[in-house]
């Protein structure tokens, strides 16, 4: 399997490449085959565009004037702005002929779940990768501007925090330069956590309005969306001449997709980082509006743009747990929803072949609620029966935990995840009930208290040890 193509088969713009060298990725191509996929299309797809200086210049200016309505005298903004949109092109042509490659061979993914994603500036990153730094460069020089002021003018993406949104945009930086086939999966914040000031002394805490202007690096999909359900109640209903379970959800909100291609270092390939905006199903209630309920009018939309709002919301009240879950469940649902649907396009409802095609990396304890959802949509949406559904489930979920410490596990109170997510509590009770008879046999030669108190220290639903009366399901339980 090839790692890279040679000269003339590269991505418009990409360096040059060494057929000489020796693939430096030869161990994983021999133990990681089922996910290695060099991803330049043939030949005859791939386009060779001109990048010389004048060439560039002009296209510049053409991306200022018809998108901008600007015609000369531009500021370092919107210097900023013509050149991400001309690169944007560039990266979008890397970004589809690697993904008709990859349609082609239908290589296993990797789908890497994260509440966040510190991407850094994109513009810099991009033309790094693609090999463009330097006509780009020349030709910002020839229109009175420095590469390093223009750069600059980019708002930093406000989709992630710390430390662990960037391990998250490292690995899909990794993925893509190491030509695995891979995809992140997110929550495009509007505000961000928040953008910092100082004040006598004093942080000060703002929104990071971050989208204002646009952003030349996503891409909506408009026909990629799902719909998201929250509360209700769950039915027992006779179908096929078995009982099933219907969630009947008493709130919806539709996950709208924007993709956000993902370049790699020295090779063609453009991953992708899929990203959900929470939209109404409804957009605007008119018959309240003119009924004088103006709040009403606008009440679901409210309560839909708050799920992707802002990242980590404060949860020290019951309203901030509850919009808490939500998100966390509203990316999740979505982004299964999303794999599912292109697995049954090719695979048709063979779900045995699953763990072949797809794997999910969830990053800390924020996408945990990816089992119960992976069992819901297999059981209940799927027909599936249940050891087979768990047995697909155990070999596609992996975990990756930060951190021991107590106070950073985090844990739901299980009445929330009974009224948010009712459906997911029953399958966490039947997961936890096999768990716990799995863990007696195994503690079987221990005398029955010192048994029961093993177990119990182990139960994926337990006691909260400063409220007696409130029982927990920890997010990493899984």
């Amino acid at each position: 399997m090839a790692y890279r193509q040679l000269q003339g088969n590269r991505v418009a713009g990409s360096p040059a490449v060494n057929a000489g060298r020796q693939a430096p990725l030869g161990r994983v191509a021999r133990s990681r085959g089922s996910l290695l996929v060099s991803a330049v299309a043939e030949a005859e797809k791939t386009a060779v565009a001109t990048t010389a200086v004048p060439a560039v210049t002009a296209d510049i200016a053409k991306k200022l004037r018809y998108q901008f309505g600007r015609n000369g005298d531009y500021t370092v903004a919107d210097a900023y702005q013509g050149t991400a949109w001309s690169v944007r092109e560039k990266l979008i042509d890397a970004f589809n002929h690697t993904h008709d490659h990859w349609k082609k061979e239908d290589p296993k993914f990797i789908y890497y779940m994260s509440a966040e994603f510190l991407m850094g500036r994109s513009l810099t990153n991009t033309i790094n990768n693609l090999g463009l730094k330097g006509d780009y460069a020349d030709a910002l020089t020839k229109m009175g501007y420095e590469m390093e002021n223009v750069v600059d003018a980019e708002r930093d993406a406000s989709l992630g925090n710390g430390g662990l949104g960037r391990l998250a945009a490292c690995f899909l930086d990794s993925m893509a330069t190491l030509d695995l086939p891979g995809w992140g999966y997110g929550i495009r914040y509007k505000y961000g956590m928040f953008k910092q000031g100082l004040k006598d002394g004093c942080q000060t805490e703002s929104p990071d309005i971050w989208l204002t202007k646009g952003n030349p690096w996503e891409i909506r999909r408009d026909d990629v969306h799902f719909s998201v359900g929250f509360g209700g109640r769950v039915e027992r209903r006779k179908q096929g001449g078995k009982e099933v379970s219907v969630w009947i959800p008493s709130e919806k909100v539709t996950a709208q997709a924007y993709d956000n291609p993902i370049s790699g270092y020295d090779t063609p390939t453009v991953g992708n980082l899929r990203l959900w905006d929470a939209v109404p199903v409804t957009e605007f209630d008119l018959s309240a509006f003119n009924a004088g309920d103006y709040e009403r009018a606008n009440l679901e939309r409210e309560r839909a743009e708050g799920i992707s709002a802002v990242l980590y919301p404060n949860d020290s009240t019951p309203e901030g747990k509850e919009l808490r879950l939500k998100q966390q469940y509203f990316f999740v649902c979505a982004s299964l929803q999303d794999v599912m649907s292109r697995f049954k396009a090719t695979n048709g409802t063979k779900f045995e072949l699953l763990p072949e095609k797809a794997v999910f990396q969830m990053n800390d304890t924020h996408p945990t609620i990816a089992v119960a959802e992976l069992m819901r949509l297999l059981v209940d949406v799927e027909g599936m029966d249940w050891a087979e559904a768990w047995t697909i489930s155990t070999k596609c979920l992996n975990y990756t935990n930060h951190t021991v410490m107590p106070e950073a596990l985090e844990k739901w109170p299980v009445k929330v995840m009974a009224k948010m997510l009712p459906r997911h509590m029953e399958i966490i009770e039947v997961i936890n009930e096999g768990w716990t008879k799995w863990l007696g046999g195994h503690l079987k030669d221990l005398k029955a208290d010192e048994r029961a108190k093993r177990v119990a220290a182990m139960s994926i639903i337990h006691e909260n040890p400063w409220n007696k009366e409130e029982m927990w399901v920890p997010r990493g339980w899984n």
